[in-house]
């Protein structure tokens, strides 16, 4: 798509090469998700002040963190944060453990993720969030 080629001709070769019946709107679908696997927080308007700002309040908050780093680079590509007593509760009285991403409805249109747990008395609480790139296995992991 970069080269100028649509994705209905995407959509056309596909299907006589390979006897499939993708449509454009999947191959525009694919690039779109393979765009937003690639980006990181800096790439998605993330500086250096605000990811300071963040990682500040979290730990303002007594909260503890992790940064995964591209590559060898210094680029986020995401950010983990917890608070260490929901952690050890969550060890102790935890019942079901809830993984959650909620849509990228944030600043960085990044999803945000959620690990809550609930308690033999149906009491949730969070346990840690993260910003990552993308909903997929790899940012779970």
């Amino acid at each position: 798509m970069r080269n100028g080629i649509r994705s209905g001709n995407v959509a056309t070769v596909l299907n006589e090469q390979y006897g499939t019946r993708i449509q454009p709107r999947d191959v525009h679908r694919i690039v779109q998700t393979n765009k937003k696997h690639t980006q990181s927080l800096s790439d998605a308007g993330l500086s250096n002040s605000e990811s300071q700002r963040l990682l500040s309040e979290v730990t303002k908050q007594n909260d503890r963190y992790r940064i995964k780093f591209k590559g060898d680079t210094e680029v986020m590509d995401c950010i983990f944060y917890w608070d260490p007593s929901d952690a050890k509760l969550a060890q102790r009285f935890c019942q079901v453990l809830q993984v959650d991403f909620t849509f990228s409805d944030n600043t960085w249109r990044f999803p945000l993720l959620e690990i809550t747990a609930t308690t033999n008395e149906m009491n949730t609480f969070l346990i840690a969030q993260a910003l990552v790139p993308s909903e997929s296995e790899e940012s779970l992991l």
